[in-house]
């Protein structure tokens, strides 16, 4: 039991010791993109997300804030529906909508951070695009789905110039260093305890049952059998499943190929428990009950269809 426990220890420092650096660089250049309100007035470029969409152009500064600050997004969303500048229906069609945004965030403030330092930069790059794949599908699905709900109308202009106070360059590079700190504290104790967990659990043989429902999955995209435990890993930790893909990837166990199919297989696994534990109480608490619900089962169903799709398209390029 002592030596369970000094591996799992080892596996976990060695882990956060690459990963929690760049953590903080990804919070921290978020923070400072946020409070910039120029790089705000960027939501003219996104436009075209609106116009595709047949939503109104407030959307476009939903999406831009997508980009920094998916949180402060939503919010912004909440705001603009107390206004009655955008209907129910619209709010669901923006959602499914900003999956590019939201993954390119997501890329370049949360898994770019982890995937580079431990899959190295070509199999980085294979995961971070099949990931804006996904995206871009979710984007695709939600244009579609407003040209087939939404209709084209009148909408009430709105001003995003005064949303942002404008402060000194050293004062926004203050304050976000300082969140940024606040923030990662919080992440890290969170992101201990879950790396310890997952490797605890792999090294004592108990995740075997998630493995049993990762074969069915391995079998169907034709994976060699390795695969199966970075799929199981992943489907409870992206983290520690990228510090197993490292292991694999070093031995010349599995190519570059079968760990981003296997980590994007563990993603859409865990992305079909994603709707109880995350999707539905996150959109509840900002939408409440009834919107919450509407929101949260169409962005889980899109999710989970351009995951599929995208490990389609790279079962195809393997084969």
């Amino acid at each position: 039991m002592l030596d369970l426990v000094i591996i799992t220890i080892i596996d976990t420092i060695r882990l956060l010791y690459k990963l929690v650096p760049l953590l903080f660089l990804g919070l921290y250049f978020s923070g400072v993109a946020y409070r910039i309100p120029k790089l705000m007035k960027l939501g003219i470029l996104l436009k075209p997300l609106c116009s595709l969409s047949r939503l109104p152009s407030c959307c476009s500064l939903y999406f831009t804030l997508c980009l920094f600050n998916p949180p402060a997004a939503t919010m912004n969303l909440v705001e603009f529906r107390k206004k009655g500048m955008i209907e129910e229906k619209a709010i669901i069609v923006a959602y499914l909508v900003s999956g590019l945004p939201v993954i390119i965030y997501i890329i370049f403030f949360a898994i770019g951070p982890i995937a580079l330092p431990l899959l190295g930069i070509s199999t980085s790059i294979l995961y971070l695009l099949s990931l804006l794949g996904c995206g871009l599908l979710q984007t695709i699905i939600g244009i579609f789905v407003g040209n087939i709900w939404l209709k084209k109308g009148l909408e009430k202009e709105f001003d995003n110039d005064n949303r942002l106070e404008d402060l000194p360059i050293m004062s926004i590079l203050r304050i976000s260093f300082f969140g940024s700190l606040k923030s990662l504290n919080s992440i890290v104790w969170l992101l201990i305890a879950i790396v310890f967990l997952v490797f605890f659990l792999e090294h004592s043989g108990i995740m075997s049952w998630i493995e049993t429902l990762s074969k069915p999955l391995m079998d169907i995209l034709t994976l060699p059998s390795l695969s199966i435990k970075l799929i199981s890993t992943s489907a409870m930790n992206l983290v520690a499943g990228c510090g197993m893909a490292e292991s694999l990837l070093s031995q010349h166990l599995l190519t570059e190929l079968e760990v981003t199919i296997s980590l994007i297989a563990g993603g859409f696994l865990y992305n079909l428990g994603e709707l109880w534990h995350t999707i539905l109480p996150f959109n509840i608490s900002f939408f409440g009950l009834n919107l919450g619900i509407k929101v949260a089962f169409p962005l889980w169903v899109a999710i989970g269809i351009s995951e599929i799709l995208v490990l389609v398209i790279l079962v195809v390029l393997r084969a």
